[in-house]
């Protein structure tokens, strides 16, 4: 197979490997051993690039790890974040809705449909909560296909409940005008290299429930955001519950959201070649 590594450095060019994350190979009971296989010989090419630039320093400790298990060392490496920024749309910090008495708790999940994402824990949750008279709603958005039986089960559960709507893929602006009208928003994902959708989510002034665990446990915290263990449903319904009648919780986390500092793709662009111009 081509390695664009070695191509690279045949002419003479100085290379570095952008690493999102190493699930494939942590996760690899959830995928084709002919993926399995694709995705090490793919890693395995980082190893012979001048640096390797992780989105966070958890994947650059997985990528440390896994080549290591392989006999190889790691190049040189450093994680620069990206930043949750969607490309083009400014920040206007925007006020979250209030939460009057007696209103339903408006939840947003943004994900891709994956045995990771958890999201049956999540449905289990909201469905218990709704069982025990807390008012909430809650929108899934994101991609399904990739788990064809997975999509199934979780389709199922949330077509069975009035309270859940199924979005499917939504373009920037209805994801913008989404976000614009929901309390809070929810990421049950257990496994991340980053967590996008928590930066985005603080991007839109929205406070997130996120795992306590994984690369999520090194981005989210800073402000307008709750860390929860997501393997356990009994503890996201605890802490949607405590959302949904804890008073002033949620303005505080809505405040903080929208007080953090995001960084830009224009400071992580400058963080990039300042990296690339280091490793010379």
């Amino acid at each position: 197979d081509l390695d664009p590594v070695q191509l690279a450095s045949a002419y003479g060019l100085r290379t570095a490997a952008l690493v999102h994350d190493l699930i494939p190979m942590k996760l690899a009971a959830d995928y084709t051993p002919d993926t399995v296989a694709m995705y090490r010989r793919y890693y395995r090419q980082f190893a012979s690039a001048d640096v390797a630039l992780a989105t966070s320093h958890y994947v650059a400790g997985d990528l440390q790890n896994h080549l290591a298990g392989d006999g190889t060392p790691a190049p040189p490496g450093a994680a620069p974040p990206p930043p949750p920024a969607p490309p083009g749309r400014p920040r206007r910090r925007p006020t979250a809705p209030p939460l009057g008495p007696g209103e339903a708790l408006r939840l947003v999940t943004v994900t891709s449909w994956e045995p990771r994402k958890n999201l049956m824990r999540l449905l289990e949750a909201v469905h218990d909560l709704s069982e025990r008279g807390v008012a909430l709603s809650l929108d899934l958005v994101g991609r399904q296909g990739s788990f064809p039986a997975y999509d199934r089960e979780v389709l199922a559960l949330a077509e069975a409940m009035p309270n859940v709507a199924v979005r499917g893929t939504l373009s920037d602006a209805q994801l913008a005008a989404l976000y614009a009208g929901c309390h809070a928003s929810v990421y049950p994902s257990l496994e991340e290299g980053f967590g996008l959708p928590i930066g985005e989510s603080l991007w839109f002034g929205r406070p997130c429930l996120c795992h306590l665990g994984s690369a999520m446990a090194e981005v989210a915290p800073g402000g307008g955001t709750m860390l929860v263990d997501m393997a356990d449903a009994a503890a996201i319904a605890a802490a949607l519950r405590r959302l949904a009648r804890e008073d002033g919780l949620l303005v505080t986390l809505a405040q903080q959201a929208v007080a953090r500092d995001l960084r830009t793709w224009d400071d992580y662009a400058g963080e990039v070649l300042a990296l690339l111009d280091m490793s010379r």
